[in-house]
């Protein structure tokens, strides 16, 4: 019995035991925990939803490919807009109506400019209203950029204009928006190995990097960024203040999106909070970082203020004029590329100058038959070989002329033929000939006196006769 007993026990233990894994299975709802192909997989789809464009969140930026269009117009969509905006997102109950602009750039890299202040530049701490600044480039839209020390009106930032670098803020932790030579939109903090070896084609500096990856990003810039760029006060009363604010990022497409708010400081305008939440619900930005606001937020279209000014003019206090500022933001017409050699570029393709052709402008050709082969094309036109002439060069000399452009006269005194090379008589031979293609006679013929000519008349004479009388003969 008690073999029996200890018999069964073992049964029990071993068949718990070849159970176990069914009762797990049963307990996990069929997940395999240790399988990786269902990590993998979400790895991958999460990778979709995110977009293959972001970068890991770890980095201090975010890198977005810049749109690309074969139609290159309309370069900038811009509208003005009047929408309530809530002072803040947890009292939505809260009026505020606020004016603004939106403006979208197609083709970025061609398209997307930032600029320094009209007259002496960053170099020389100019300032000047974004209206005259706007002008240098033909902007079609353009918005203030970024801070500036408003004492000495030196610009803040990293700066890169078309390709030059103007300033470099040795690694100061402010959020940047810039793009590449090769298209690429860079969003958030660099270092200055980044500004220099990012291969930038414009960058602009602000203060508070708004939003990244679709979120708000406001909180956290609050606790990382430099305060001393802005002159508000601390950076988390700068986010807070209601006021006018300018912002520059970019949406799913590649689009760069310039943003514009009206405001006085203290009274009008919106909070950095309410303010990135407008960006994501209405305009879907992706990255966007904030631009010097305030009195500076200002916008102009086509050379024209569009904004509401916040600042007393100096003159007529009465008024409200637009403040004199740093950098700009610029929509402006495609720039051709590669660029035009001979020629001017307008709204992205070039206007050759005359005699050049080509998508540079590049070549040099003269009119249809291209100086028919017998001559060669300048600035000025056709220049024929000898023996050619003709607008394009597809005329034979006419007699008694030769050289180039056939602008020599023979000097074959009654003779109405000769060569239109050379320019020496067509029926010279033997010793005639052979003095009249030496250098030393060639030289001189110009300046032939009047002996000479009797000379050489009485010579041609002679030969002339002597064939006559063997031809009678």
């Amino acid at each position: 019995m008690t073999q029996l007993t200890i018999m069964l026990q073992l049964y029990l233990l071993i068949s718990l035991f070849l159970l176990m894994p069914v009762i797990w299975t049963l307990r996990s709802g069929g997940n395999d925990f240790s399988s990786p192909s269902q990590s993998c997989d979400s790895c991958r789809q999460l990778k979709r939803q995110r977009g293959d464009n972001m970068s890991d969140r770890s980095s201090t930026y975010e890198s977005w490919t810049a749109h690309t269009s074969y139609n290159k117009l309309p370069a900038a969509n811009s509208r003005f807009f009047t929408s309530h905006i809530p002072f803040h997102s947890n009292h939505t109950h809260m009026k505020n109506y606020v004016h603004g602009h939106y403006t979208a750039l197609r083709n970025p890299r061609l398209t997307f400019s930032v600029l320094q202040p009209a007259g002496q530049g960053c170099d020389g701490n100019s300032t000047a209203t974004v209206k005259d600044t706007s002008k240098t480039r033909r902007c079609i839209v353009a918005q203030n950029g970024g801070f500036y020390v408003s004492r000495t009106g030196a610009c803040l930032g990293n700066i890169v204009s078309d390709g030059r670098l103007i300033r470099n803020s040795h690694g100061v932790q402010n959020a940047h928006f810039g793009i590449t030579r090769n298209g690429t939109i860079i969003v958030g903090y660099l270092s200055e190995k980044d500004v220099k070896t990012l291969d930038f084609q414009q960058l602009v500096g602000g203060v508070i990097w708004m939003i990244r990856n679709g979120a708000s990003y406001i909180d956290e810039a609050v606790q990382l960024e430099e305060e001393s760029t802005q002159e508000t006060g601390t950076l988390r009363y700068f986010a807070d203040v209601q006021t006018g604010r300018s912002a520059i990022g970019h949406v799913s497409n590649g689009q760069v999106v310039f943003v514009q708010v009206d405001g006085r400081t203290g009274e009008t305008g919106v909070n950095l909070e309410a303010f990135a939440k407008y960006l994501i619900d209405e305009f879907h930005l992706v990255n966007a970082i904030n631009l010097d606001g305030g009195g500076s937020a200002t916008v102009a279209i086509n050379d024209t203020l569009a904004s509401y000014p916040s600042n007393y003019c100096k003159n007529t206090p009465k008024w409200w004029c637009p403040r004199p500022v740093s950098t700009v933001i610029c929509a402006h017409s495609p720039d051709c590329e590669p660029a035009c050699e001979n020629g001017q570029c307008v709204d992205g393709s070039c206007i050759c100058e005359n005699k050049f052709r080509g998508e540079t402008c590049s070549v040099l050709k003269c009119g249809f038959r291209n100086c028919s082969n017998h001559g060669s094309c300048n600035r000025n036109g056709c220049s024929c070989d000898s023996g050619w002439h003709g607008s394009d060069c597809s005329l034979p000399s006419p007699r008694r002329r030769y050289g180039t452009n056939s602008s020599q006269i023979c000097y074959c005194e009654n003779n109405p033929s000769c060569n239109s090379t050379t320019g020496e008589s067509a029926r010279l031979s033997g010793l005639v000939r052979k003095a009249f293609n030496q250098k030393r006679f060639s030289t001189l013929r110009p300046t032939l006196s009047s002996f000479t000519e009797f000379c050489y008349s009485f010579i041609y004479g002679m030969w002339k006769g002597l064939s006559v009388f063997l031809f009678l003969r």
